[in-house]
């Protein structure tokens, strides 16, 4: 078996993450270090003092563009065969590595995930069922109206597409070529919905999906900076992309009606007072 530093590049999307580089760091040794590449979104927090002083490589972006755009930046820069994206907030055991690198040398055309430990959420499948149009409405109602709302709409029939599955990007190993010729990351998604909408085109090129027997900390939501108002717009903006993207205008406009109410709503709570006067 090779050195998994050598066969693999960990690229990790960073904004602002410092405490968890430097988390990530202190839990993955040496190996971690050497197979690490950091593409830093614009960070301000003193990231590029703390990646140069471990001697981590990193590649340096003169605005934040985003997850899957500096993704696909950190793949098309590393020069292995294998890439594992792997949020800055999750901590790598090198037996991941070695596992990925056995089954991808048999099949190119997987993406590996493991399972993800998110402490008092519970530990969650890092391969998950494909969308439907009833499932990106009901999310979107979740989202914006009560997360207990999902294990209601859940419940519905036909609320997941089993045809298909998607991998989690906080922790993702893919064949570097296979993911490069895919297209990478649809950079139109700044955040959130990039790893569905790469998991749906996969499955339409044969590839497929593949959970790992691994469990990976994973400390949701850590990772990406910013209020839970602009996570919402976010999330909210990725759907109403993806479900133009595979469904037509006609869903995205659905989404918008849907999330339109609670927006308003937000943002008449949190307007400071008298700012209309």
């Amino acid at each position: 078996m090779t050195d998994p530093a050598s066969t693999f590049t960990v690229v990790m999307v960073a904004h602002n993450s410092r405490p968890h580089i430097e988390a990530a760091l202190n839990a993955g040794g040496e190996f971690f270090r050497q197979a690490l590449l950091v593409v830093d979104n614009a960070s301000t927090d003193g990231t590029e003092e703390l990646l140069r002083n471990a001697g981590v490589a990193r590649l340096a972006l003169d605005r934040n563009q985003g997850f899957g755009a500096a993704a696909n930046l950190g793949a098309s820069a590393a020069q292995s065969r294998y890439v594992c994206f792997l949020n800055p907030d999750c901590v790598l055991d090198p037996h991941l590595l070695r596992e990925a690198e056995v089954l991808l040398a048999r099949n190119s055309k997987l993406f590996l995930v493991p399972r993800l430990d998110e402490g008092r959420h519970g530990v969650i499948s890092g391969r998950q069922p494909g969308y439907t149009a009833l499932k990106l409405i009901v999310d979107t109602i979740a989202t914006n109206y009560g997360a207990k709302l999902w294990s209601l709409g859940a419940r519905l029939a036909g609320y997941h597409n089993r045809a298909w599955c998607w991998p989690h990007g906080a922790c993702l190993l893919a064949d570097r070529k296979w993911f490069l010729e895919l297209g990478g990351f649809d950079e139109r998604f700044f955040l959130y919905m990039e790893d569905v909408d790469l998991g749906q085109r996969a499955w339409r090129q044969g590839g497929a999906v593949v959970e790992m027997d691994l469990t990976v900390p994973h400390l949701r939501g850590a990772s990406s900076t910013g209020s839970q108002e602009l996570r919402h717009r976010i999330l909210n903006h990725s759907r109403r992309i993806y479900a133009r993207k595979h469904y037509g205008a006609w869903l995205s406009a659905v989404l918008w009606c849907a999330e339109l109410p609670a927006h308003v709503a937000r943002r008449i709570r949190l307007s400071p007072p008298g700012a209309d006067s």
